[in-house]
């Protein structure tokens, strides 16, 4: 009788750890989980995402003014010289009906 007692003990021992393990498990990971991601909100690590923020934000207006200079460089060597004569309404006074040839 006391081999009886004993296995229905040990079963449902097994059986309790068992679905204690199943029920516990996932709320166990998911706690895991929200302790990481609590870590992304420290003191700390919002002052190191705010900075790398602004230094990202600093290259950006700095490799934009670069780029910005580069292209005023570019552009200056790159435009023709002026037409000597150009379109011809400059030399008589900007009026363009005359440099068309027509009259009022």
């Amino acid at each position: 009788m006391n081999l009886y007692y004993f296995s229905i003990i040990v079963a449902t021992l097994v059986g309790f750890c068992t679905l204690a393990w199943l029920l516990l498990a996932p709320i166990w990971r998911f706690l895991d989980r929200e302790q990481e991601v609590s870590q992304q909100w420290t003191k700390e690590a919002l002052a190191r995402r705010r900075r790398q923020q602004q230094r990202k934000q600093q290259q950006q207006r700095d490799a934009g003014a670069a780029a910005r200079a580069d292209d005023e460089d570019d552009g200056a060597r790159r435009s023709p010289p002026p037409v000597p004569g150009g379109d011809g309404a400059a030399q008589r006074g900007g009026d363009p009906q005359a440099a068309d040839g027509s009259s009022s």
